[in-house]
C-alpha cells in the first residue's frame, strides 16, 4: 500500500491507494510444474545417453547419473577416450556437447585422399599395361619379321 499526498497543501488528510499483491501460485500448481520440469530434464538425459550409448564402446564411459538429472557433459569432455569416440562416430553429436574436434573431417579428406591416390594408381597401371602390350606386339612383329629388335638389323645377316 503506497501513500500519497494531495495536491492541495491544506488538505490534512491522506489519501491511501491499494497495491496488487503477487498471486502466490496454488502448491499443486508448483509441485506439478517440479515434476513436469524433472520429468523433461530426465527424458532428454535419457534420449543422449541413448545416442550415446550407440557408439560403440562408449557405454562403459558414461558417467553415472542420478533420476531427473542431465548426463554430466563435462565429465565427457574431461575423457579422451569418450571425446575420440565421439568425435569419429558421431559428429553432430559432437558438436553438440561441444567437444568437437575435427578429426571426423580429417579422417574423411584421408580417405578420400586415399580413394583418389589410388584411382590415380589405377589409371597408371592402366596406361604402363597398354604401354606392355604395345611393346610386347612389337616384339612379336619384329621375331615374325626376323627382325633383332635392339639394333633393328636383319636376324643371320
Amino acid at each position: 500500500m503506497t501513500t500519497t499526498y494531495p495536491a492541495n497543501p491544506s488538505a490534512h488528510f491522506l489519501v491511501h491507494n491499494p497495491v496488487a499483491l503477487p498471486v502466490m501460485p496454488d502448491l499443486d500448481q508448483q509441485i506439478a510444474q517440479a515434476h513436469y520440469d524433472l520429468e523433461a530434464v530426465e527424458m532428454e538425459a535419457k534420449k543422449l545417453e541413448a545416442r550415446l550409448r550407440r557408439i560403440p564402446g562408449m557405454e562403459r564411459l558414461l558417467p553415472n547419473r542420478n533420476y531427473g538429472r542431465p548426463v554430466n557433459i563435462e565429465a565427457i569432455k574431461a575423457n579422451l577416450t569418450a571425446r575420440s569416440l565421439i568425435n569419429s562416430y558421431d559428429e553432430p553429436l559432437a558438436s553438440y556437447l561441444g567437444i568437437n574436434s575435427g578429426s571426423a573431417r580429417i579422417a574423411e579428406e584421408r580417405a578420400e585422399a586415399r580413394k583418389m591416390a589410388a584411382e590415380a594408381m589405377r589409371l597408371r597401371v592402366e596406361r604402363l599395361q597398354q604401354q606392355n602390350a604395345a611393346a610386347q606386339q612389337q616384339r612379336e612383329r619384329y621375331a615374325i619379321a626376323g627382325v633383332n629388335p635392339v639394333n633393328g638389323r636383319r636376324l643371320g645377316s
